[in-house]
């Protein structure tokens, strides 16, 4: 059989609660659970928890995993791991011949390869321990005190393998026999130097916090463990992944043209010109949330600003929708309110909406500074606007939470008139 030990401490030296710390709505120790029960190369996976453990009840404990409570003399924050190791073995019945594996939570980032590598190694029977290294090229203490010693030597220093807390894998009778993890023969399996990461203290969790957010997007095996979580935790992570894929994809135009267009509306502020919204369904709501904004405030307390939603008013919009057509309930309104100074911006997350287009095309006959807000749906055809703020997404949802994110930052930029 396989086992493996994920020992859990509640009590830490330097960081209290470490094992326990909240990332984004589950605990840090539930990633590791997680992992050992995707790889799916454990028959036995044993949660070994001291005195004070708290059990999270989000996460989803398949049959094969055991929640154990060590004994006290275990349980202090000064107890080694070996001895931890000594007690799951005595409690538990395992052969001699099985193989035991520990994952450290406070080292959670790992790949679904490096589990591939432990089974092959284990299948082989070639090792008696395995080993997760890293290739370093750091330098000892008594190769910096020493004359002659330049920083630029790395690249001619030969990289050393150092061992890493990301995982120990051994067979149970080597362990007993030597006292340690590592019995010789020992398989060092090299892990990324950025999945070596040790969380030692409140700044390298809030490293670690980034750097989740970021393998929750790009490695769909560590985001899909955390299906293990709860169905809602999945639900999360998915709207989650949609968010912040859009994120990480903002590049320097998108963020140009949105000083460029923060820049003109507090020119237009400042020239009398005022900022009018409009667009439908949920753009509708954005409209008057970001017109309210002027109008209220922000962050900054100042005066009122000038700013419309051409969605509030139903009596106008339902008799030019009776009387001309959906497709003109904006630019009849733009006829009749718009001027040169002003700054007039179209929300559509697909870019075809035909009512904001003439909205829009009203605005430019007008003299005014157009501004279309859309999404990579759009397809240019002809150029109605002076500015296109193309949210890299084509997820609805997705694209209308970087609207309003986009449409704070316009709302700060301009409202500082006075600049």
């Amino acid at each position: 059989m396989k086992f493996c030990v994920i020992p859990i401490r509640f009590k830490s030296q330097r960081l209290q609660k470490k094992n326990y710390k909240d990332v984004f709505g589950l605990r840090l120790n539930s990633i590791t659970i997680s992992q050992a029960i995707g790889s799916g190369i454990f028959d036995k996976i044993i949660v070994a928890v001291d005195e004070d453990h708290e059990y999270d009840d989000m996460i989803k404990l398949p049959d094969n995993v055991e929640i154990y409570k060590r004994n006290p003399t275990n349980s202090s924050p000064d107890s080694s791991l070996e001895s931890i190791i000594t007690e799951v073995i005595n409690v538990f019945s395992v052969d001699p011949e099985d193989w035991l594996t520990v994952l450290q939570v406070t080292n959670p980032l790992r790949k679904k390869e490096y589990f591939d590598l432990i089974h092959e190694a284990q299948q082989q029977g070639l090792y008696s321990s395995i080993t997760s290294v890293v290739a370093s090229k750091r330098f000892t203490y008594e190769e910096v005190l020493a004359p002659g010693f330049i920083r630029s030597n790395t690249q001619n220093k030969e990289a050393e393998l150092l061992e890493t807390g990301s995982f120990w894998s051994f067979k149970i009778v080597e362990f007993l026999k030597f006292g340690h993890r590592n019995p010789h023969p020992n398989l060092p399996i090299r892990i990324d130097v950025e999945d070596d990461f040790d969380i030692d203290n409140i700044d390298d969790f809030e490293i670690f916090r980034a750097m989740h957010l970021k393998r929750v997007t790009v490695d769909s095996w560590y985001r899909q463990n955390l299906d293990y979580i709860s169905d809602e935790y999945a639900l999360f992570l998915e709207h989650f992944k949609n968010h912040l894929d859009i994120i990480y994809k903002i590049d320097i135009n998108l963020i140009n043209e949105v000083i460029a267009i923060g820049k003109k509306i507090r020119g237009s502020l400042n020239s009398d010109g005022k900022i009018i919204f409009f667009g439908n369904g949920g753009s509708a709501a954005d409209s008057q949330h970001l017109a309210t904004e002027f109008i209220s405030k922000l962050k900054k307390t100042r005066s009122a600003l000038p700013a419309i939603a051409l969605t509030t008013d139903s009596s106008a919009i339902t008799a030019i929708a009776n009387d001309y057509g959906a497709e003109y309930v904006f630019s009849r309104q733009v006829s009749a309110l718009v001027t040169a100074n002003d700054i007039v911006i179209g929300i559509t997350t697909s870019g075809n909406s035909t009512n904001v287009i003439r909205g829009l095309e009203e605005a430019k006959s007008h003299g005014a500074t157009t501004v279309l807000m859309t999404s990579a749906k759009y397809e240019p055809s002809n150029k109605i606007w002076n500015f296109c703020l193309q949210v890299p997404s084509t997820d609805t949802a997705a694209i209308q939470e970087l609207h309003i994110f986009i449409g704070h930052l316009l709302v700060a930029i301009g409202e500082d008139v006075d600049a």
